[in-house]
């Protein structure tokens, strides 16, 4: 659950949370799969992960501006729920944009061969393709 500022460490406080005056956000999908997992597969403690979150996560939705200029964009694959943040001038006319796509890319080794998956992707196709790479097309 990368950007979930969360930390099962007691060393953040009471909370747990690492920025307990930020806002914490998410998509209902990905608190969804967290909240469903099971230590079988493997990832952070679901658990010392979510209770912090639990009552002041934010719901988040693909398209949502969550500042002037700053929207998310649903990446499902890494897992279902994952977001990329768009940032862009919210002058007007401006038609540049950066992404922060957390966990799309998990080296750069994946922009030179973006056939390149990381093990913990829930949905590897799903990955590939919100990464770039081009899917197989049935004959």
């Amino acid at each position: 659950m990368s950007c979930s500022g969360t930390s099962p460490r007691k060393a953040h406080g009471p909370t747990g949370l690492t920025f307990a005056r930020a806002r914490h956000l998410m998509s209902e999908d990905e608190w969804q799969y967290w909240s469903a997992r099971t230590a079988a597969r493997g990832g952070p403690d679901a658990e010392a992960v979510l209770e912090p979150l639990d009552g002041v996560v934010e719901f988040v939705g693909s398209g949502d501006t969550i500042e002037p200029g700053v929207t998310v964009e649903a990446t499902p694959g890494h897992t279902p729920g994952h977001l990329a943040i768009v940032v862009r001038d919210p002058s007007v006319g401006s038609t540049e944009s950066a992404y922060i796509v957390g966990d799309i890319l998990h080296s750069p080794a994946q922009i030179g061969d973006p056939d390149l998956v990381f093990a913990s992707d829930v949905a590897l196709e799903q990955a590939r393709a919100e990464a770039g790479v081009p899917q197989p097309t049935a004959t």
